[in-house]
This record gives C-alpha cells, sequence and structure tokens, in this order.
C-alpha cells in the first residue's frame, strides 16, 4: 500500500510539474518596448532605483514622458506611452521576472558595488525589440552559478531571509 500511495504521489508531482511547464505564465505588456530602441540611454535613466535600492525600479509614466511627452517618431507603441500616462494609473507595466518571497535580492548591492553590468543578468536585453511575454521565475541555481564563476560566496543567509 505504501509503495502504491508513494507512487500516486510520485505521479501527481511529476504532472503539475509538466502541467506548470505548459501553461507557463503570461505577460502581456501595456505597451511593447523597445529596448533595442533605448541603448544609447543609460539603463539607471529609466530604472532609476537600481543603484541606490535593492529593487531596479519599473519606469513610471512620468519617466517615459521626460523624452515621450511629444512624438519623437510615428510609432503607434509611443503614442501610447501619452494615452497611458494620460489615465488614471499611468503605464501599469507587468513584472517579468519573480523571485520566491523568501529570497532577498539587492539591485544596489549588484550594480553599484560589484559593479555588475546589466546584461550579466539580463541578456539580450538590449537587443530585444519587444518585451518578454513570460514571466521569469529565478531560481537558485542562476545565482550560484554566478557567484561561483565569479569567486563570490555565498552563504544561505546572504539571500534567504
Amino acid at each position: 500500500m505504501k509503495v502504491f500511495l508513494s507512487g500516486v504521489i510520485l505521479f501527481f508531482l511529476v504532472g503539475m510539474l509538466a502541467i506548470g511547464e505548459l501553461f507557463e505564465a503570461k505577460v502581456e505588456q501595456p505597451i511593447q518596448f523597445n529596448h533595442q530602441a533605448h541603448i544609447d540611454l543609460d539603463c539607471t535613466g529609466c530604472h532609476d532605483s537600481v543603484t541606490t535600492q535593492s529593487f531596479a525600479g519599473i519606469p513610471t509614466a512620468e519617466t517615459c514622458l521626460l523624452c515621450h511627452e511629444t512624438a519623437l517618431t510615428e510609432s503607434p507603441e509611443e503614442e501610447k506611452v501619452r494615452i497611458l500616462a494620460a489615465e488614471e494609473g499611468g503605464i501599469q507595466w507587468k513584472r517579468i521576472l519573480g523571485q520566491p518571497p523568501h529570497v532577498y535580492y539587492s539591485h544596489r548591492r549588484h550594480v553599484e558595488i560589484a559593479g555588475l553590468e546589466c546584461q550579466q543578468c539580463h541578456p539580450g536585453v538590449e537587443s530585444a525589440t519587444s518585451p518578454p511575454d513570460y514571466l521569469q521565475n529565478l531560481t537558485m541555481d542562476d545565482c550560484i552559478g554566478c557567484h561561483e564563476e565569479s569567486g563570490v560566496t555565498a552563504g544561505c543567509l546572504d539571500c534567504h531571509r
């Protein structure tokens, strides 16, 4: 009976994992933001808290309007910036990176103190012409691999809170 029950539980867990992979969380941004078109800007110009806070910050409508208050191109996506900025609530960007709630990550520590370039953790973002359409959940292996490669210690309590 124990073997049967263990088999059922294992089958259920494997099935849930497979279903999770099939139905990955889809993310649709309000604007099809083109990072490649903005590559001449410093990342910190839009993600303004990356060097001072633990979070990078999602650009506000006001930040976008610093450059896009008037039309720079004929792009319908650029026009959406002004339309959404005028609406109550502004531009409602959706998160595209996730981490478990018990994990602490500091952008400031990695960017300002360690001097990492954004592309080291976000490869390809500089050439992306549209935002990812899925939620990427970061794993412990993502972090540990980089720490080992860089020769940086990774004590459990550095990240797990």
